[in-house]
């Protein structure tokens, strides 16, 4: 997660951002367009509870 919030914009073509070396539309596409519908303030909310 701390990854995706480095990231400006994430494209389906682009290299996910676990770090797998995959195409983003073969590995965490449901995710990401899940954190995309969630606000930043959330996820960082979010890390700090599970840090």
């Amino acid at each position: 997660m701390e990854n995706y919030l480095k990231l400006f914009k994430i494209g389906r073509n682009d290299k996910c951002y676990c770090g797998s070396g995959k195409k983003l539309k073969h590995c965490h596409y449901e995710v990401a367009l899940f954190l995309k519908s969630t606000s930043k303030k959330t996820i960082e909310k979010d890390i700090l509870l599970f840090s």
